[in-house]
């Protein structure tokens, strides 16, 4: 990994999916394509075509300042396991334990609050 704490990449959510599709494109220019054919669930890619997130129909309803319980954020850490050791103890809550993804003994995921309550 070339960089402590890297964001690898994102999920935002929205009650208007296409609104918010178009809202990106034209604020920040990228591209959004429908997952599946499902235009409730796009990836979003930079100008060269990387992927960097996920748009979603929100699930949930969003908090009375208009902002969303639901955008989840993911990031590179050298060992996510000790990353999570003392989240608790700081002031966070672990909602998913740390676990490897399927056939894969290097990658993982694993999810938490922040103090603040992001995820």
């Amino acid at each position: 990994m070339d960089q402590k704490g890297k964001i690898v990449w994102f999920d935002l959510y929205a009650d208007d999916v296409e609104r918010a599709a178009t809202f990106y494109k034209n604020v920040i220019g990228w591209t959004a394509t429908p997952l599946f054919g499902d235009p409730n669930m796009q990836t979003l890619a930079i100008d060269d075509g990387t992927q960097v997130g996920m748009l979603m129909k929100r699930v949930s309803p969003a908090a009375a300042d208009g902002s969303s319980p639901n955008t989840t954020v993911y990031i590179e850490v050298e060992s996510f396991k000790n990353s999570f050791q003392h989240t608790s103890a700081l002031g966070g809550e672990v909602l998913v334990q740390p676990e490897f993804i399927p056939g894969d003994e290097v990658s993982g995921f694993a999810f938490s609050k922040d103090s603040e309550g992001n995820i």
